[in-house]
């Protein structure tokens, strides 16, 4: 039952799951550049297309996760950032005033996502950035946490009082218990062929045990975000604490951002394709700046070359190519060189999210 039922079939990703900041830094983006990239919950194309590119293209399969981008691009057209919060669901609305006002920034949507976002109504009215599956996830996961743990232990974990070493060593007496070593781990280790059915995209399951080795291993992949605390997590803070992370403001939500995002609202086009496909509607050599989010982690031996493959074609000498990966290994080393170790690891340590052990900026060979 668990397996049939796909819950990332629909709205997977209502917000980003990655830090804009440090895709921002990634990219480097200049007023010539153009991008193509996954759209996946928009958040982070919007926030490229306000750095001012010539062009901005995003594929993503999943027709709801277009609509919603569309949906964001048009109502910031109309919206102050206040009023835009409101609207997605940061800040309290009436859901017949949030209805209200998809009818009307619907209308500068293209008529397939249009029609999409009107049968979404009552995600609408709840505030979309409350639905998708990942804000579901966290959610059930701090629910499943408040049962487990003491009120203070959860406390100290979502960050609202103590230190990182506090948290470490807290971790370390969670996971040398005889509780976790005899009955959590093992019971987690044979409920992981099942439970990874629901906590991650399906065609990740097919491809890859590393979602088992995610679930059974817990305390050790999630280390450093549990030590962090969850209030310093920009994509966990507001679905565990109910709190907006100040680097959504500092970089999307707003007024400058905003409106050099009307300015350059021509310059985005979004379209329902998967990435590989989309690329082949590329130009070769026309994109500068290409984002891949953790997409290849979907995608099977065979189809990791065909990507490699159209990414070079579609890739400028000397593009910036960014992706993430819930593998603890590279996927795409035949894209070319790193970029310089320093500035590659200077990124990784700026990481506040801790979700992707791996994250790579790689470029497109200069043409000899």
């Amino acid at each position: 039952m668990i397996k049939n039922r796909n819950l990332y079939g629909d709205l997977a990703f209502a917000e980003t799951a990655e830090s804009l900041r440090v895709n921002l830094a990634a990219m480097q983006i200049g007023s010539e550049d153009r991008i193509v990239g996954i759209t996946a919950s928009g958040d982070l194309l919007l926030s490229v297309l306000a750095a001012g590119p010539k062009a901005v293209v995003g594929f993503d399969a999943n027709s709801s996760q277009t609509a919603i981008a569309y949906l964001k691009a048009a109502s910031i057209l109309v919206l102050s950032v206040e009023d835009y919060k409101k609207f997605m669901g940061l800040e309290d609305m009436p859901a017949s005033m949030r209805v209200q006002i998809l009818t009307r920034v619907s209308r500068a949507v293209p008529n397939r996502s249009r029609r999409q976002l009107l049968r979404m109504g009552d995600l609408v009215a709840k505030g979309i950035l409350n639905s998708g599956m990942s804000h579901m996830i966290v959610e059930l996961l701090v629910s499943m946490a408040r049962f487990a743990m003491s009120k203070d232990t959860l406390a100290l974990f979502l960050g609202e009082h103590g230190t990182a070493r506090d948290r470490a060593e807290k971790l370390r007496k969670i996971r040398d218990s005889l509780a976790v070593r005899r009955v959590v781990r093992p019971l987690l280790r044979r409920l992981a062929p099942r439970l990874k059915w629901l906590l991650f995209p399906h065609r990740f399951c097919v491809t890859s045990n590393r979602p088992e080795e995610i679930i059974h291993d817990f305390f050790t992949v999630f280390k450093a975000l549990l030590e962090q605390g969850i209030r310093a997590n920009p994509v966990l803070c507001r679905a565990a604490l109910g709190e907006l992370h100040q680097e959504w403001n500092r970089h999307l939500y707003s007024e400058t951002a905003f409106a050099a995002i009307r300015n350059n609202f021509g310059r985005i086009s979004l379209h329902t394709a998967d990435f590989t496909s989309g690329l082949q509607e590329i130009a070769d050599g026309w994109a500068t700046r290409v984002y891949l989010s953790n997409m290849p982690d979907y995608l099977s031996d065979e189809q990791l070359k065909l990507l490699v493959m159209e990414v070079k074609r579609a890739s400028a000498p000397g593009a910036r190519i960014v992706y993430y990966s819930l593998y603890d290994k590279d996927l795409l080393p035949d894209l070319g060189p790193t970029i310089p170790t320093a500035e590659l690891q200077a990124l990784r340590d700026g990481d506040d999210v801790f979700i992707y052990p791996t994250i790579m900026v790689r470029t497109r060979e200069q043409a000899s």
